[in-house]
C-alpha cells in the first residue's frame, strides 16, 4: 500500500539522528577491532570481529522500521522484524514514547522479549494507540494508560 494511504501507518527512528557523533566511534571502533584481530588471527578475524561490532550497532545507525497494516503490526531493524497479527494480540502496553504488543494473556518477564515493541515519536504516539485500538478484537486489556 501506498505511504500516504489511511490504512498503513509507517515510520522509523533512528538513534544516529539525535547523536550524529556517535557513529565516528563507532566506526573507529570497528576499524580497532579489524586491525588487532588482524594482527592476531590474520584478515579474517579482524574482518569477522568488525562486521560483529556493526551488525550488533545495526539498530543505531541503520535505524528500526514500524509498521501498522490491516494485517499486522511490525517492528525491525534489516531482516530481523517482529511481526504480529491483530487477532494474536492479547495486551497492549501503553508507555510514555512507547507501545508494546504481546500475545501473552498474563504479565510476564517474557514481555520485554516477547511480541512487538513499538517506539513512537511525540507526533505520532497518539495516532498509533488510536489505529492499535481500532484492529485489536474487543478483549484486548489495555494497561499504563
Amino acid at each position: 500500500m501506498p505511504e500516504g494511504d489511511p490504512q498503513v501507518i509507517e515510520w522509523q527512528i533512528r538513534v544516529a539522528d539525535r547523536r550524529p557523533g556517535a557513529i565516528w566511534v563507532i566506526g573507529g571502533v570497528a576499524v580497532v577491532v579489524l586491525f588487532v584481530g588482524s594482527s592476531i588471527g590474520g584478515i579474517a578475524l579482524g574482518a569477522i570481529g568488525a562486521t560483529l561490532i556493526l551488525l550488533a550497532t545495526a539498530e543505531y545507525w541503520v535505524g528500526r522500521k514500524f509498521k501498522l497494516d490491516e494485517q499486522e503490526a511490525s517492528a525491525g531493524v534489516g531482516p530481523s522484524v517482529n511481526v504480529l497479527a491483530w487477532d494474536k494480540i492479547q495486551r497492549v502496553i501503553i508507555q510514555k514514547d512507547s507501545v508494546v504488543l504481546t500475545a501473552l494473556a498474563k504479565e510476564s518477564k517474557l514481555d520485554n522479549i516477547r511480541g512487538v515493541h513499538l517506539r513512537t515519536l511525540p507526533e505520532n504516539h497518539e495516532a498509533v494507540i488510536g489505529y492499535i485500538r481500532s484492529h485489536c478484537n474487543t478483549d484486548v486489556r489495555f494497561l499504563g494508560e
